[in-house]
């Protein structure tokens, strides 16, 4: 269920960003660098890996929450990657880039503290907000 929860999540999050065909993958805990990691995104291809281990016992809104804020790293990645299309606040983009290139992962003094992620908390809370209200 949650695996598909996670698709839909990441197609919704990329319609309202401009983004397609952002793929998502699934791989058990042992995959990952930390055991607390429930899903990343790779910038080299495009495409997000979610922790299919957290995935069989997570919360429907945490894994909205996961799939909303790993799209806004691809989202950040293209504003990057194609500056032409993407049309993104300049000075953001060299922030994104700058901290994408020396980027600290969840178990690194000063992950919270980087623009990109304080960035993709903030728009997923956003889409969980306008989720809720629509909901009402």
């Amino acid at each position: 269920m949650n695996k598909s929860i996670t698709k839909q999540a990441v197609e919704y999050a990329s319609s309202i960003l401009g983004l397609s065909e952002i793929e998502v993958h699934f791989k058990p805990q042992s995959f990952f660098p930390h055991k607390d990691v429930n899903a990343m995104f790779i910038p080299n291809a495009y495409y997000i890996i979610f922790n299919e281990d957290w995935l069989k016992n997570a919360k429907e809104l945490e894994v909205l929450k996961c799939a909303f804020h790993e799209t806004r790293h691809a989202y950040q990645r293209a504003c990057i990657d194609f500056p032409e299309i993407m049309k993104h606040d300049k000075n953001e983009v060299e922030v994104w880039k700058r901290e994408f290139s020396v980027y600290k992962n969840p178990n690194f003094n000063g992950y919270l503290d980087q623009e990109i992620e304080k960035d993709a908390v903030f728009f997923s809370e956003k889409l969980i907000n306008k989720i809720q209200e629509e909901a009402l």
